[in-house]
């Protein structure tokens, strides 16, 4: 299995309008023509939003943790970040 583009992503656009999205080595991931995207990045930008849901929740629970608090949810929200991974990488 190939992955996605190199890491770090750009946003490049002007005045505050994105054009589209650059990897590491300057070359277009997304942009505003349209051109062919690649089936790695197509799948990690789509599951952009449950990574983002599952590290906030890990982030709440681990607060919490440092309280004392740990419980069934912290293991409920690492099996989410899990899946979430799994579903960017094309595993599930």
């Amino acid at each position: 299995m190939s992955s996605h583009s190199p890491a770090p992503w750009t946003i490049v656009g002007t005045d505050g309008h994105a054009l589209g999205i650059w990897d590491a080595e300057a070359k277009d991931v997304v942009s505003e023509n349209g051109g062919p995207m690649r089936q790695e990045d197509a799948r990690l930008i789509a599951s952009a939003p449950l990574l983002l849901d599952a590290l906030k929740e890990l982030v709440r629970l681990e607060n919490l943790a440092v309280q004392g608090q740990r419980s069934d949810e912290w293991v409920a929200a690492w099996n989410a970040a899990r899946a979430a991974v799994a579903k960017a990488r094309g595993e599930s």
